[in-house]
């Protein structure tokens, strides 16, 4: 397990409004979270909560759901529940604040699955043009347990306001396969540069969580710019790999 630093808050400069992944329109001035990107610590119970995580099961995003009908929501969206058919769902509210899910483990039996254990997720890695943004897929799609991490979501040291401004907060999927991590930050533990780009979260409700990619800009030049990367570890390489998750807990959170 990676050393946890301590949380801090800075002011962020506004992102400029361009295209965004799965939001209706451009978010406004998130404040920046900094923390490392390592594997959640599970806390004692009762300091951990269940979620549902729904994830988009088409377009053009570099994590898709695995689209089962029996786990498909009506706008399309795949869900990954705490214990259906997952290993594990879960936010470490009484220690870390990470939010988790993980498809699969080893030994661990799952019930009433059909034969579809362990569920999958979809993974799609891009290049993008540097003048106009325009995503070019690296490879075949592949689709293989996972374990998504977004860090210190929810916790007594840090609680996000309903309906308060977006926030950076570092990331990671673990693919299984191809890249192995995929790390959604700019710096690794140890304080290389990578250049990943931190996911955007906000709270919709006591409940609720959005997580996704930061929205596209323009530079100087009028050429687009995307912030959407993530560090391929066992490639050593950065991919454009644009995320949306949902995240909402069994309980809701104070404050309510």
């Amino acid at each position: 397990m990676l050393a946890r630093k301590s949380h801090r808050l800075v002011a962020s400069a506004v992102l400029a409004a361009a295209v965004a992944c799965r939001i209706d329109h451009a978010p406004t001035s998130p404040v920046i979270v900094t923390a490392d990107a390592s594997l959640a610590r599970p806390a004692p119970e009762p300091g951990r909560v269940s979620l549902t995580w729904f994830i988009p099961s088409a377009g053009e995003f570099g994590v898709r759901g695995d689209g089962l009908a029996a786990y498909t929501e009506a706008n399309g969206d795949t869900r990954y529940k705490d214990q259906e058919c997952v290993y594990a769902a879960t936010m470490f509210i009484g220690g870390s604040g990470d939010a988790v899910m993980q498809n699969a483990r080893p030994n661990y039996k799952a019930k009433n699955c059909g034969g579809v254990y362990p569920r999958k997720v979809v993974f799609t890695l891009y290049t993008a043009d540097p003048v106009t943004g325009a995503l070019t897929q690296s490879g075949a799609s592949f689709a293989n347990p996972a374990y998504l991490l977004v860090l210190a979501v929810h916790n007594a040291e840090h609680v996000m306001p309903v309906g308060g401004p977006w926030e950076l907060h570092d990331a990671k999927a673990d693919d299984g396969l191809r890249c192995g991590g995929l790390a959604f930050r700019p710096y690794r533990e140890d304080g290389t540069p990578v250049g990943g780009d931190q996911l955007m979260v906000r709270r919709l409700a006591a409940d609720t969580w959005e997580v996704q990619s930061q929205p596209n800009t323009v530079d100087a030049s009028g050429n687009v710019v995307r912030h959407d990367k993530a560090w391929c570890a066992d490639e050593n390489t950065l991919y454009n790999v644009p995320v949306h998750y949902l995240i909402k807990s069994a309980t809701a959170l104070p404050p309510s």
